[in-house]
């Protein structure tokens, strides 16, 4: 929802590139230095309130307290965020976006048909168009159909990594997407930077943010092969924030310089 959203209403916006590419740049920054705040927060309150625990092995008792320490952080995590989406997307939706006029007037063959299923009808024309008449907007749709999902998915399967074969801890996996999200608000500067001085090529960006990517994703994978590796995880991390902010700036500004 939040990529259809952000996909949709940034075009509007302007047409001018070098404006949209700083409203990119300042619009990643922002959503990453919140990921910063929100992060830093639960991991201050979960260090205040004793959840976080080391993962030494020991008793049965000391593994049991540890699953309860990294369910409690996450129910935290979890009910924070849910108190911050239901106090913003309200006033997101109801007082930041103006009303605008409707792009096209329902006929009176259309009035009999329901509103859902028109939709599904405008969806679907709207598929043709882009996959029969503009070739450049269907081949960037399909490359954010699976690069974005793998982006998104990354944070995921990192803590899943760190936990399971690096054996981190509650506190340790959180100091590690600190220091990636706090990597992306550069990276999405660098990536606004590569764009203008490329002459708004926004494709050379989003190539160095995927090679970027790829690279520490590599590396990751030959270095970070078990325990005892917390350093080096802090430092592979910073690529991987600089390639995921760089990928969010430049992806929507390729959006802009393709659409017809």
């Amino acid at each position: 929802m939040y990529v259809m959203i952000s996909y949709s209403y940034l075009p509007d916006l302007t047409t001018d590139k070098a404006i949209m590419n700083q409203y990119t740049k300042q619009f990643a920054a922002c959503s990453y230095a919140s990921m910063v705040l929100y992060t830093a927060i639960i991991v201050g309150v979960t260090a205040a309130l004793g959840l976080m625990s080391n993962n030494d092995e020991g008793d049965e008792q000391q593994e049991q307290d540890q699953i309860d320490n990294e369910v409690a952080t996450a129910r935290l995590a979890q009910s924070v965020s849910f108190a911050l989406c239901m106090i913003g997307l309200p006033v997101a939706w109801g007082c930041l976006f103006g009303k605008r006029p409707p792009l096209r007037i329902l006929t009176e063959q259309d009035q009999q048909l329901s509103l859902c299923w028109l939709g599904l009808i405008q969806l679907r024309n709207t598929i043709r168009e882009i996959w029969n008449r503009h070739l450049r907007l269907k081949w960037f749709y399909i490359s954010v159909m699976f690069s974005d999902p793998a982006i998104m998915a990354l944070t995921i399967l990192a803590i899943t990594f760190l936990t399971d074969t690096l054996q981190f801890n509650a506190q340790q996996n959180g100091t590690a997407m600190l220091i990636m999200m706090i990597a992306a608000v550069p990276g999405a500067y660098l990536g606004a930077c590569i764009t203008k001085r490329t002459n708004h090529n926004a494709v050379l960006s989003s190539m160095v943010a995927l090679t970027i990517l790829i690279v520490t994703t590599v590396l990751v994978a030959v270095f970070l092969d078990g325990p005892g590796k917390q350093t080096i995880t802090y430092i592979l991390a910073v690529g991987w924030g600089l390639g995921t902010g760089q990928k969010w700036a430049s992806d929507r500004m390729v959006l802009l310089l393709v659409l017809p």
